[in-house]
């Protein structure tokens, strides 16, 4: 573009000289042409190449979006299970789902049922 803008200044330079020297300027006009050409062709670049970095960046921006989208689901569905795992590893004397002879099956039961009830929950928002 600053090139442009340099020959642009010649041929300014040059069109005096040719009037003053009273030559014919045919040449001259049809340089300027193809210049002024080249110019628009540039410009019409540069807002496209303008154009296509907003649109790289707004897809970009959308799959992070959507990455994170996927990140949250994930670790709302692990949450209550680190929560209940955690508590249970705790290892209390007193916790009477520990002698219950099904109480091994009970929690994985409870976790099962609160894992598919998220993903429902999220299935239900038209989040997931």
């Amino acid at each position: 573009m600053r090139l442009l803008k340099l020959h642009s200044d010649c041929f300014e330079d040059w069109s005096e000289c040719i009037n003053e020297k009273k030559l014919n300027p045919t040449l001259l006009n049809e340089i300027t042409d193809m210049h002024t050409q080249l110019e628009t062709q540039q410009s019409k670049i540069t807002e496209e190449i303008a154009t296509l970095f907003s649109l790289y960046f707004s897809l970009t921006t959308q799959r992070n979006n959507d990455n994170m989208a996927f990140l949250t689901v994930l670790s709302s569905i692990f949450l209550p299970l680190t929560f209940i795992v955690g508590l249970y590893g705790m290892n209390f004397k007193y916790m009477p789902e520990l002698e219950w002879h099904y109480g091994y099956y009970m929690v994985i039961s409870c976790m099962v049922v609160i894992t598919l009830g998220i993903i429902i929950w999220f299935k239900k928002r038209k989040i997931f």
